[in-house]
């Protein structure tokens, strides 16, 4: 789901069905080529977009499936993101995985799991799906339309 919200308790994904081992295997024959295609996306896309547009340093060590977009304020983000969503970029401008919204995270933290910085970042971030088969030209596309959305 890309609703954390729906998320109702703590748990792995555990298909283990002949079908999904098959899928596993051959995802994971592929995974050091995806990754380092990932990485390489992430820089193609920092480097193409405006200073004030802020992708943390920390995600080129990751195995990135979604490239964080942080901006200056709420009212930008909702411009980036309506031109985003006008060209078909897929992304998430209400990313839900942050746990202190999540009911079922009450009894084990007493009713105190306030998390405000973490909210806050979440309020001037978006977040732009990718997939290793991406190439330079999606980047351009997809800084392109960022890049013009900042100058509005």
């Amino acid at each position: 789901s890309r609703d954390g919200n729906n998320v109702a308790l703590p748990g792995l994904n555990h298909n283990l069905d002949d079908l999904s081992i098959a899928i596993g295997l051959s995802s994971l024959s592929r995974l050091n080529l995806t990754i380092t295609k990932r990485r390489i996306m992430v820089d193609t896309l920092r480097n193409k977009l405006d200073s004030n547009v802020i992708i943390p340093n920390g995600i080129h060590n990751s195995s990135p499936f979604i490239i964080p977009l942080t901006f200056n304020s709420k009212e930008i983000k909702t411009v980036v993101s309506s031109h985003l969503y006008d060209n078909y970029v897929p992304h998430n401008p209400e990313y839900r995985f942050n746990v202190s919204s999540w009911s079922w995270m009450t009894k084990y933290t007493n009713g105190n799991c306030s998390t405000p910085n973490t909210q806050e970042y979440l309020n001037r971030s978006l977040f732009i799906y990718i997939n290793e088969n991406y190439r330079k030209c999606h980047m351009n596309y997809i800084s392109n339309i960022i890049n013009k959305s900042l100058m509005i």
